[in-house]
């Protein structure tokens, strides 16, 4: 959609996800990456069906593994335990091979934004000793295998936070046309935004949440006011920015915004060394 084209994958009638995702993914040049978002995971007792249609569709050569270090259960979900990685590669690619039998997994991205800085490192090679693959929390580390440099700088800079200029406004977004689902149809969306700067180290997060949970642009906005406005402009980190993690789910987008906003910086200021 951000090209100006595109298929709201929600709007696909089931019988149609894998040709919607085989369209918008075709054969490309040999030198060129498509890079599909997954949708959620073929666990998920709610969404497995559209992510098992994109992975059948889009025929990928290689799949990353995202997870969350912090998780136990699948959002929304709580009796619903999540599998280890290598369940989760194993699924992935036994399903995979059914349109594209070279298919691999490439790799585990992982966030740990909710361990202390100081056992990300070791998560993280005790996780790549499992699999045989890089693992790696590319906010907080980089893509490269070896994180220790990037991961280095970023501890460095974080024990010598400056303040930060906050800002934060609602915009509305005009869509190319209508995006429509059963029962709803919308013409814009509403958008909160969190910019953060230090220097010339910049981060901007987005967020429109899910009105189905409750969340509104007034409500994310009044939480980050509440909450965090008085942090964020003293140079907090996404370690010290505590919101309830599952308890609440009206304050996930709320999070989200201001942990892309910090983490963004971040990485700006660990590439330049800030």
């Amino acid at each position: 959609m951000i090209a100006g084209r595109g298929i709201p994958i929600d709007s696909v009638v089931a019988d149609f996800v894998s040709g919607a995702a085989e369209v918008l993914s075709p054969d490309n040049d040999a030198d060129h990456w498509d890079v599909i978002e997954g949708q959620g995971s073929l666990f998920h007792p709610g969404y497995a069906a559209v992510s098992l249609g994109l992975l059948h569709g889009s025929q990928p050569d290689a799949v990353v593994v995202c997870h969350d270090a912090a998780r136990s259960v699948i959002g929304e979900w709580e009796h619903c335990a999540l599998p280890s990685i290598a369940d989760c590669i194993d699924l992935n690619l036994r399903a995979g091979r059914l349109t594209n039998p070279d298919i691999r997994c490439a790799g585990v991205s992982v966030n740990t934004s909710s361990l202390p800085a100081a056992e990300r490192e070791p998560y993280l090679d005790r996780l790549a000793a499992e699999t045989g693959l890089p693992c790696v929390d590319p906010l907080a580390g980089g893509m490269q295998p070896d994180r220790r440099d990037a991961l280095r700088r970023l501890t460095e800079w974080s024990e010598r936070r400056a303040a930060m200029e906050f800002a934060l406004r609602v915009e509305e977004w005009a869509l190319r046309q209508p995006f429509r689902i059963t029962g709803s149809e919308w013409h814009h969306a509403t958008c909160v935004v969190v910019e953060l700067a230090c220097g010339d180290a910049r981060g901007r997060g987005e967020a429109q949440g899910v009105s189905y949970l409750g969340e509104t642009a007034d409500s994310m906005t009044t939480q980050i006011r509440g909450t965090s406005t008085n942090k964020l402009k003293g140079g907090i980190d996404r370690d010290r920015l505590h919101w309830p993690r599952c308890s609440r789910p009206a304050v996930r987008a709320t999070r989200s915004t201001a942990h892309c906003g910090i983490s963004r910086r971040s990485a700006v200021a660990a590439r330049s060394g800030h």
